[in-house]
């Protein structure tokens, strides 16, 4: 008996690469190439380049670690669980970053909200004069 997911790794490169250049929003890309190795083969992470942008909505972003961002190609709120943020304040964000202060130590990191727990996910900013 086949399996349910044959059909998919038998779809030509070509017909996989015009669908995924269909994808507005980043998180279906990323659903679409976890469908089976063929597809994450024939579309390459770097290569899609016309997502629409996500809006940080900073009224819910905060200690609690989890940050809130508005999706303009699947009109989605999207939930961000960032540890880094975890007993800190965001203090703002630009280039795919955010900026986190801890107020208490009067400290400050750049995290990249996507590699959270990943090594190099932070960046560590010269500490705050008293």
């Amino acid at each position: 008996m086949a399996r349910s997911r044959d059909w998919a790794a038998g779809l030509h490169e070509d017909m996989v690469r015009c669908i995924s250049d269909c994808l507005a929003d980043p998180v279906d890309f990323i659903s679409f190439r976890a469908v089976c190795l063929q597809w994450r083969n024939a579309v390459k992470r770097d290569t899609h380049g016309s997502f629409h942008p996500w809006i940080l909505k900073r009224d819910e972003s905060g200690v609690d670690g989890n940050i809130v961002f508005y999706c303009l190609g699947s009109e989605k709120f999207i939930r961000l669980h960032v540890p880094a943020l975890e007993g800190r304040r965001l203090a703002g964000f630009g280039a795919g970053h955010l900026i986190v202060i801890d107020d208490e130590e009067l400290s400050g990191m750049l995290v990249n909200p996507f590699l959270s727990t990943a090594a190099g996910s932070t960046t560590t900013l010269p500490r705050l004069p008293e």
